[in-house]
């Protein structure tokens, strides 16, 4: 096995790159394993800030290789993605996370597993190191479990089925969704918390890769891997990141122990306990998703649609 190459992209959270960083240097393959950290420009006022980080990383080690971008220019969207587009161009795979996502001790080891046992499967389009806190973990007996659901806190996947300028999301193609009460069910199978993000990405509103994956998982018909026990942590939702609000959420009890080998699911069927549960957690109030159906027809009659 070739192990992946890891992508970090960083900006001005010290503190958070820090303990991303520790967090990956206790990994066991953290010496074996080659690190691309991309490190966005400063906005103005921000010029300490993003000094302090890149100081930093001049003393990162641990690593078989660390390779430090340092961008001229600001650009959130360039540096996360387009990092991961030129790892994915030298290498066909990679692991990726942000400056605020701490990981276990064995997540290096379940990501590159993952990333060999499904390379030629094409119904799976990405690993997660995280998994959201469900209620039927503790009962079930694999250690991994697909869902039809992207996730970007810490993920891996491959240049074969990664094209970020494919996963394209327009409004004509949003409301046929919308038009269709089977397909919106389909959907919402993966979160109907997602649907309210849809508009807002349509709109214009935010410009968030992860709902652009989503989307083009389900159009694809594709999964992720998850792993039973998370390995991957959010330390973000302390009002200091972009799209995560402050928060306990979100928040899980990491698998600590050194995990050398996992076992996968025997076919590309997610288990319906599941998927029952990833639905009740992402699930929104009653209320909230009549404004989102209110949203959207008020958005489809003001674009004449």
């Amino acid at each position: 096995m070739t192990l992946a190459p890891v992508g970090l992209s960083t900006y001005a959270r010290l503190g958070h790159l820090k303990e991303t960083i520790a967090a990956l240097q206790k990994n066991e393959l953290a010496s074996d394993s080659d690190l691309f950290v991309f490190s966005d420009a400063s906005r103005p006022g921000d010029e300490e800030k993003v000094s302090q980080v890149r100081d930093f990383l001049e003393s990162v080690d641990g690593f078989r290789s660390v390779t430090v971008f340092k961008r001229e220019t600001n650009s959130r969207v360039r540096n996360s993605r387009g990092g991961i587009e030129d790892v994915l161009n030298r290498f066909g795979k990679i692991i990726f996370l942000e400056e605020d996502i701490v990981t276990a001790r064995s997540f290096l080891t379940f990501m590159n597993a993952a990333l060999d046992k499904y390379a030629t499967e094409e119904r799976v389009i990405s690993i997660s190191g995280y998994s959201p806190p469900l209620g039927t973990q503790g009962s079930y007996e694999a250690d991994t479990f697909l869902l039809p659901r992207f996730s970007g806190w810490g993920f891996a996947t491959w240049r074969s089925k990664f094209d970020i300028d494919a996963m394209q999301l327009d409004r004509r193609a949003f409301y046929r969704l919308l038009r269709s009460p089977s397909r919106v069910r389909k959907f919402s199978r993966g979160g109907w918390d997602m649907l309210p993000m849809l508009l807002s990405q349509v709109r214009q509103e935010i410009d968030a890769l992860d709902v652009r994956i989503f989307y083009s998982q389900f159009v694809r018909n594709m999964l992720t891997v998850y792993p039973v026990r998370p390995l991957a942590s959010n330390i973000g939702h302390d009002g200091t990141g972009i799209h995560c609000a402050p928060g306990d959420r979100f928040d899980v009890e990491m698998e600590h122990r050194q995990v050398e080998t996992f076992s996968f699911p025997a076919d590309l069927e997610p288990d319906s306990e599941m998927m029952k549960e990833n639905y009740r957690f992402r699930n929104i109030p009653l209320a909230d998703k009549l404004r989102f159906f209110a949203k959207s027809l008020l958005d489809m009659l003001h674009v004449g649609r």
